[in-house]
C-alpha cells in the first residue's frame, strides 16, 4: 500500500544526514586518564558503550584509532568534527548515522564525507541538559587525522 502511494519517495538523502548529525553541546571531559593503547575501533561498539555507565567505563581514557567519514559542525572553527558512518536495517532509506564527535586542539579542514582516520583518546560527554552521552576522540594534535581511501561500503557492519 505504501509504495502505491510512494510513501516513502526519498531515498537516504544528504539532507536526511544534515538533520541527524546533531550539533548539542557536550560537557566535555579532556582529563580523561589513558587505560591501554592501540585499540581499532568500529562506531557500533562506542554507540553501545555510551548507553550505560558500565559500557562507557571499559572504554573511557583508551587510546584508538577509528575510520570514517569527515562532517564538520555547523558555524565551528574547525577544532570540533563529527566522524561517522551509517548504520542501515533494512534500506537506505532506513539509514542512521552512529556518530563519533573529535576534538582537536588544531582546526581540521577536510571536506564534508572525506574518508579520515582519526587516532586519539576515547571519552564520552553528557549532552547538556539530557541524560544522553555522546562518544568522543580527543586528539593531541591535528596530526592525527589522516586521510584514508574510501571504503566502498560506508555502512556499518553489524
Amino acid at each position: 500500500m505504501l509504495y502505491g502511494l510512494q510513501l516513502p519517495n526519498q531515498g537516504f538523502s544528504i539532507e536526511h544526514l544534515a538533520r541527524n548529525m546533531g550539533t548539542e553541546k557536550l560537557e566535555i571531559n579532556t582529563e580523561a586518564a589513558t587505560k591501554k593503547d592501540g585499540l581499532v575501533l568500529r562506531f557500533n561498539e562506542l554507540d553501545n558503550a555510551r548507553l550505560t555507565k558500565a559500557g562507557r567505563e571499559v572504554f573511557e581514557g583508551q587510546s584508538a584509532s577509528l575510520t570514517g567519514m569527515f562532517w564538520p559542525l555547523p558555524g565551528g572553527n574547525g577544532n570540533e568534527f563529527t566522524l561517522f558512518r551509517l548504520r542501515m536495517t533494512c534500506c537506505a532509506a532506513d539509514s542512521i548515522p552512529l556518530k563519533v564527535r573529535i576534538i582537536s586542539p588544531e582546526a581540521v579542514l577536510m571536506k564534508q564525507r572525506d574518508w579520515v582516520k582519526v587516532e586519539g583518546r576515547i571519552s564520552f560527554s553528557k549532552v547538556a541538559d539530557r541524560d544522553e552521552y555522546v562518544p568522543v576522540i580527543i586528539l593531541e594534535s591535528a596530526d592525527q587525522v589522516k586521510p584514508t581511501t574510501a571504503d566502498n561500503n560506508e555502512y556499518e557492519q553489524l
